[in-house]
């Protein structure tokens, strides 16, 4: 370890104005430089912003936005022998940029901003496939933030924290739902995804394993009200999507407000939630003209329908879902 990452290391434990102070200059000092510097230089400077950056979030994500200029992509090349070469790609840069993105005080510390700059490697040179991979990640870091985290809404040794960033999500995707950029739209479709999710999960690590832990959604008249939003908003894109390729995915996201958890016990407050989604989804289609029956045949299998139940009324094929639905048939 090198005398200034040694430093840094050591100021990045500290907890006092005065470290946070001194490592707001070094982040200067490496935003200065940054643009300067060739890829080779970048990622070491990355390397070490990556130590610090929850210390000084809001300096490291202004270094890092700086990559999303479409111009920055000098390449080191350093000869070693006739006809090969080796250096840093801008790629390797931008994947470096993205793991600083992870961090939570990033992503959750400074929400707007951060879902700002990652959006912008979500659409990064959407012309060229060498990219695809960063914005592949991008996408899954934005999905991963909307989803109930165990680690955000209970930590381990404080109270229940509440769903206040699913709630930003629900503010984001009123415009992302009717943007005409068909990957806005389709990013819009995943949040919307897991914000239907009745499960928390969080990732612990020690020295000795990784642990992956489930939960049901802990219930709050909240939650209730923010998948009853998010649903009734999904029912408005529904009736006034144009393009049946679209109305058909905003149906596929509405099958997931219909899951209960299925690890963990729920409590009635949960299954009382779930059923009454499901109730309000069903009422919906019936009062739909499109593509009831391929609705309904697309869902067969998964409800455990026979032919003819398809072809039933409403008073009978409303009691055999919710039924089908209460004894866990869906797989």
């Amino acid at each position: 370890m090198g005398k200034v990452e040694s430093i840094i290391s050591s100021l990045a434990e500290l907890d006092t104005q005065a470290a946070i102070n001194k490592l707001k200059e070094y982040a200067r000092k490496i935003s200065e430089n940054i643009i300067k510097e060739n890829n080779d230089q970048r990622i070491e400077s990355l390397k070490l912003l990556e130590k610090f950056a929850f210390k000084v979030p809001e300096e490291a994500l202004e270094i890092i936005e700086i990559f999303t200029d479409k111009k920055l992509e000098k390449t080191t090349i350093e000869y070693k022998k006739p006809f090969t070469f080796f250096g840093t790609t801008h790629k390797s840069v931008l994947e470096k940029c993205l793991e600083i993105l992870r961090q939570y005080n990033l992503r959750y510390g400074l929400f707007d901003k951060c879902l700002g700059v990652l959006i912008k490697f979500y659409q990064f040179k959407l012309d060229d496939k060498v990219y695809e991979n960063i914005r592949k990640r991008a996408s899954e870091i934005i999905t991963n933030t909307a989803e109930y985290n165990l680690k955000v809404i209970k930590p381990e040794g404080y109270p229940f924290q509440g769903y206040k960033f699913q709630e930003l999500f629900i503010d984001k995707i009123r415009d992302m739902i009717i943007s005409k950029d068909e990957r806005i739209f389709n990013l819009s479709l995943s949040i919307a995804d897991k914000l239907l999710e009745t499960e928390l999960e969080g990732t612990y690590w020690d020295y000795e394993k990784v642990t992956i832990r489930f939960a049901p959604v802990i219930y709050t008249d909240k939650l209730k009200k923010l998948r009853k939003n998010l649903i009734i908003l999904l029912f408005r894109r529904i009736k006034d999507e144009k393009y049946e390729k679209r109305r058909l995915s905003l149906v596929k996201i509405l099958e997931n407000a219909m899951q209960f958890p299925i690890r963990g016990l729920y409590n009635d407050k949960v299954e009382r939630m779930v059923m009454d989604n499901t109730s309000s989804i069903i009422n919906f289609y019936m009062r739909l003209d499109f593509s009831i029956q391929l609705y309904y045949k697309k869902l067969k299998d998964k409800f455990h329908f026979r032919k003819e139940d398809i072809q039933n009324t409403k008073e009978t094929i409303k009691p055999t879902l919710l039924e089908s639905i209460r004894n866990h048939k869906i797989s």
